[in-house]
């Protein structure tokens, strides 16, 4: 560590230096992540923070906004920041993720794929730059896995937990205002637009709804709790859901309904458990959903009687995005995605091992016309590695719901894990009808999930565990 001060203390003297002689611009942006560098060795879960909220801004946004720019994606910068953190603290991660060998293997051949893929397109020649971004994906999931080795600590994960939920409200005021706009091509002018391609809600990324399945884990596995707090966590599920009901987006839909499933499946797990009563637990629990729903319908009423003159138009859209299985013989829309997703299984029948490889012929636009990230992984690097990557999910999951039962842990912390799961289940579900796996503000997310879900598993260790654990044979055995 000292070593690592005395070198950053040296660079960052040589940028000022730098900035003194010749231009500010460059040096004193790299003495600031040199000092960001410095900082995440010794406080990891900062960078964990800050790459988040990068992703919430995505580049070519800031661009629009008149930023200056660097000639580095700032996320891509944070993740090679993560990278040297990791190289800095190697023997910590490896001793954290000693236990971890499946995951680890998994993630490990995911990013071998990519590598792969990546060379089977130069060889086909593709484009290196096409090529390179769409890598990234790969070394995102690689990088991001192994750091959050370095977050194990329930302590670390409620700091980063706080630090989602006041950033995303901040962000939500921010589009509601129209301070800022999320598509340079059809810019949204107000959250309640009553067009569905001119509401800046209809930009929002799926992470920003991440602090909504948090909160709901809390409230599903936390018992006794503070009222403010109780009410607090209401209100912020109650705000993200209103908001979501003006997206539009159904990839939104799709993936936080994968999310509040992998919520209610963990309520479920949890309190039979403490009552063993299964068909009162389910009650209860539909219950709550029945609940959610009219809060939330409530809440979206009221939103639309804030713009009484786009009320109509505003419902008839919603529902004609509910709706649009009736219209799929006519909605262009829908015929393009059949399309592209005709064309992906061609190629996934062509190249079912290897793929086509990364480069121009799996450009973004083309990943679009999928409108599927998983379909993309398996055109792109073939089918063991999307079955790599679902069994990834699939593990952290079902090991998820099998700790969960375990009286001795703290509540907040089972909360937590749980909420990190949903937010993974989102992502997942979200990539099945988008290209969560190409989208520069959600392909970090993959790997940082999936590795703070291997960090925070309870060690089999007290009896009171090892029978938890050993109670799903199944499940015990793949890991």
């Amino acid at each position: 560590m000292k070593a690592w001060h005395a070198i950053g203390l040296t660079l960052f003297g040589l940028c000022i230096l730098w900035a003194l002689l010749a231009s500010p611009l460059i040096p004193l942006f790299l003495a600031a992540a040199l000092v960001m560098l410095l900082l995440s060795v010794r406080y990891p879960v900062m960078l964990a923070a800050g790459a988040f909220a990068i992703g919430l801004m995505p580049h070519s946004y800031m661009i629009a906004w008149g930023l200056p720019q660097i000639g580095i994606n700032l996320l891509d910068l944070a993740v090679l920041l993560m990278f040297v953190v990791v190289l800095a603290r190697w023997p910590e991660v490896r001793t954290t993720l000693s236990t971890e060998s499946l995951l680890r293997v998994l993630v490990v051949f995911v990013f071998a794929a990519g590598v792969v893929a990546l060379a089977h397109g130069q060889l086909e020649g593709f484009g290196t730059r096409t090529a390179l971004r769409s890598f990234r994906f790969y070394f995102h999931v690689l990088i991001t896995f192994h750091f959050a080795a370095l977050l194990p600590r329930p302590s670390q994960h409620k700091l980063m937990v706080s630090a989602w939920m006041v950033l995303v409200p901040l962000q939500l005021f921010l589009v509601g205002t129209n301070t800022i706009s999320y598509s340079p091509d059809d810019p949204g002018t107000l959250l309640l637009a009553p067009d569905i391609y001119w509401t800046s809600a209809h930009f929002l990324p799926l992470k920003t709804f991440y602090p909504a399945l948090l909160a709901l884990a809390i409230l599903a596995v936390g018992r006794k709790r503070p009222l403010l707090l109780t009410a607090g966590l209401w209100g912020l599920v109650a705000l993200e859901f209103t908001v979501l009901a003006f997206t539009y987006k159904r990839s939104q839909y799709v993936g936080l309904t994968s999310g509040l499933l992998a919520i209610g499946l963990g309520a479920l797990f949890v309190e039979f458990h403490r009552s063993r009563r299964f068909l009162a637990v389910l009650f209860r629990w539909l219950a709550v959903a029945v609940f959610l729903a009219v809060v939330t319908g409530a809440a979206f009423q009221l939103a639309l009687r804030t713009v009484p003159e786009d009320a109509e138009h505003v419902q008839e859209n919603l529902l004609r995005r509910a709706l649009f299985l009736q219209e799929s013989d006519t909605d262009a829309p829908i015929q393009d995605r059949l399309e592209g997703l005709r064309a992906g299984w061609r190629d996934i029948r062509d190249n079912p091992i290897f793929g086509t490889g990364l480069g121009d012929s799996l450009s973004y636009v083309r990943a679009q016309i999928f409108h599927s990230g998983w379909m993309w992984v398996a055109v792109s690097a073939g089918v063991p590695t999307v079955l790599a990557l679902l069994l990834l999910v699939g593990i952290a999951g079902a090991r998820t719901l099998r700790t969960l039962a375990i009286d001795s842990e703290i509540p907040l912390t089972s909360a937590m894990r749980l909420g990190f799961f949903a937010c993974l289940a989102a992502l997942a579900g979200n990539a099945l009808t988008w290209g969560s796996t190409l989208d520069i503000g959600d392909v970090s997310d993959w790997g940082l999930l999936l590795g703070l879900l291997a960090v925070s598993m309870p060690r089999c260790s007290s009896k009171e565990v090892r029978a938890v654990c050993s109670a799903e044979p199944a499940t015990a055995a793949v890991r």
